[in-house]
């Protein structure tokens, strides 16, 4: 099924989500589009990632509860939801057994957290935002290393935010500008977390280092117009 693509679609009227709200897939050559679901009001469907093990799609809808679907819309199931917080920038693990979350609650109640995708209920929090990290955006891409040691994900500043996953301090990695996109993914085998930034994508080893602009379309073709890196994967 690697051949199928996933879209989460909605109009927004003044920055709000406006009816309906449709998730759909299609083939790579734009055939075959299929409406996988279908959701109303403030339901919408804020980010996924996709489990490719055991061909599940995890996502949030309506900001507060995660669930997940298999690829064909069937089996959908609530994993976890919360009355306070709104999730955002999901990643899995490399065993899929984890789910890791952007959080953001009231007051200082923001950060990461883990969710067990088994129950949803064995949850931990890793990091509660402190003053120098602003609060993570809720709307994105998350992403964790092979070896699980760190998570990396774009907070409200359009910083680069990189969380140990063994508790210590969480720091920024590139600090942003008022771009108005960002996104972030890690390359398990060259072991370099890549980014976007306006016209540009950049990359920086695990230990921070190496930073290189690899990608640059300021301008750029005027058949292509001007792309904004909105979402990243690496193979």
């Amino acid at each position: 099924i690697n051949n199928k693509v996933f879209v989460s679609a909605s109009t927004y009227d003044a920055g709000l989500p406006v009816s309906p709200h449709k998730f759909f897939s299609f083939d790579v050559d734009g055939t075959n589009r299929t409406l996988l679901l279908t959701t109303t009001g403030t339901d919408d469907i804020a980010d996924f990632t996709i489990d490719r093990t055991n061909q599940r799609i995890y996502y949030v809808q309506g900001g507060s509860t995660i669930k997940w679907m298999r690829y064909d819309g069937t089996g959908v199931t609530t994993i976890h939801t919360s009355a306070t917080r709104i999730f955002g920038c999901l990643a899995l693990n490399a065993t899929k057994t984890t789910l890791y979350a952007v959080f953001d609650g009231t007051g200082a109640d923001e950060g990461v957290i883990s969710i067990n995708v088994s129950n949803g209920a064995s949850t931990d929090t890793i990091f509660t935002s402190a003053s120098t990290i602003t609060v993570p955006q809720t709307r994105g891409q998350g992403a964790v290393d092979r070896d699980e040691t760190f998570f990396v994900f774009v907070n409200d500043a359009f910083d680069v935010v990189k969380v140990p996953l063994n508790g210590t301090a969480e720091s920024v990695i590139s600090a942003g500008t008022l771009s108005p996109y960002q996104a972030v993914t890690i390359d398990p085998f060259e072991e370099r977390i890549w980014w976007g930034r306006q016209y540009v994508l950049y990359s920086m080893n695990y230990s921070g280092g190496g930073l290189a602009s690899v990608y640059n379309h300021n301008g750029g073709d005027p058949e292509e117009g001007e792309i904004f890196p909105i979402s990243l994967g690496t193979i």
